[in-house]
């Protein structure tokens, strides 16, 4: 560790050799303005009297700060984008998420809106890693590059006009092998990932990763409660709801006028569909938690060697998930299919469990919703009509 002394020392000496090359900008005049750049020619004074001329580049209307975003997601994936980029060697662009910082907002605010538009991904843990100068020769720009850890994806993406992006989830190891193989060429990404992989805790002793499968385990136990409540909560909720409109049916048949009686049967039946509706997002995401949590706790499992692979599987369905180090005995076999952690989370999420309470609750509201619109055409039609009275004497 540097000591305070040595820090004002360093300091001093830095500080006192950038007054001695601190020149002066004499005249600044336009030399080229293109639809996405423009080129500005300076002459500058140095600060031993020499006249230098040098030329400037600005992109963006001059707003030319750019943010660069690694989105690593629960199941620590992370999210590339794949665009044209016409003058490399390839001609295609695979890089991280990024884009301009407007003039009215911070790099940080920035940083959430370009990766929520050109991902629909979103992340409550963004995190400053790395600052620096685009070309500092020739521009001013800067460039400011983030972590967005545990990223989800709450929409589809809203690109510009003139945007045409792909994503892909990769692993970190896929990460590494597109570097090492040439297919990434970015600094921001290699910034990035390297601070990620620092931040990860790769040197992690057995007695910390210990505690984190003891804390992974009880956020287990404790999503699964959760699911098991919300579930429990939810029907009890709709049986009281459906109960309750075929009470006031009974209660109230024969003591106030029949459309009347519809109208509030049609509020009530209307009333069911809203529970229903909220209840199947609101178990959707303890779902996913859960599932989010067994896999963080199989990671943990693969790197302290507790978890042992299925002999039934073939070598090349554990070779898929080995870079994975999400190997969990009772899953093995149900992921064997899938390609990543996160596509065997959102397949959960439509299978299993989460398929059938939904399936459930979809019918509910489908018989709910039906109702609803029965009830209301026939106190309309007994209103106005007439046309169902006749039929059935009401």
């Amino acid at each position: 560790m540097i000591s305070n002394n040595q820090k004002e020392a360093i300091k001093d000496r830095v500080e006192a050799l950038m007054s001695k090359h601190r020149g002066e900008i004499i005249t600044v005049e336009d030399a080229f303005e293109g639809n996405f750049m423009d080129i500005k020619q300076a002459k500058i004074k140095l600060s031993n009297g020499s006249m230098i001329t040098r030329e400037q580049v600005t992109k963006n209307n001059n707003n030319s700060d750019v943010v660069y975003i690694l989105p690593v997601t629960t199941s620590e994936e992370v999210l590339l984008t794949i665009q044209s980029r016409p003058f490399s060697k390839s001609g295609v662009g695979i890089d991280i998420p990024a884009g301009f910082v407007d003039s009215s907002e911070t790099a940080s605010v920035a940083a959430s809106r370009e990766l929520h538009e050109e991902t629909g991904y979103t992340s409550n843990k963004l995190i400053q890693v790395a600052e620096y100068y685009q070309d500092i020769g020739c521009c001013d720009a800067n460039i400011t590059c983030y972590l967005a850890l545990d990223s989800i994806r709450t929409r589809e993406q809203k690109l510009d006009c003139d945007e045409y992006i792909d994503t892909i989830l990769v692993s970190v190891s896929e990460l590494e092998y597109l570097i090492s193989s040439g297919y990434i060429k970015s600094a921001p990404a290699l910034l990035t990932l390297n601070a990620y992989k620092n931040m990860r805790g790769a040197n992690m002793s057995r007695k910390e990763l210990t505690a984190l499968y003891g804390i992974a385990a009880e956020d287990e136990r404790y999503y699964n409660g959760l699911f098991q409540s919300r579930m429990s909560f939810c029907v009890g909720i709709l049986t009281a709801a459906i109960s309750a409109t075929a009470a006031f049916f009974a209660a109230f048949y024969g003591s106030v006028s029949t459309a009347l009686l519809l109208f509030i049967g049609g509020f009530l039946t209307l009333c069911t569909f809203l529970i229903c509706q909220t209840c199947k997002k609101a178990l959707k995401r303890a779902y996913r938690r859960f599932l989010e949590a067994i896999a963080y706790r199989a990671k943990l499992e693969s790197m302290l060697g507790l978890a042992r692979p299925v002999k039934s599987l073939t070598n090349e369905s554990v070779g898929r998930w080995k870079n994975d180090k999400l190997i969990i005995e009772r899953h093995l076999d149900t992921r064997k299919n899938f390609e990543s952690s996160t596509l065997f989370v959102d397949e959960m999420l439509e299978h299993g469990v989460n398929k059938y309470m939904r399936d459930a609750f979809s019918w509910i509201g489908i018989a709910s919703i039906g109702f609803t619109a029965l009830f209301w055409l026939l106190a309309l039609d007994l209103l106005f009509f007439g046309y169902w009275r006749s039929i059935f004497s009401f």
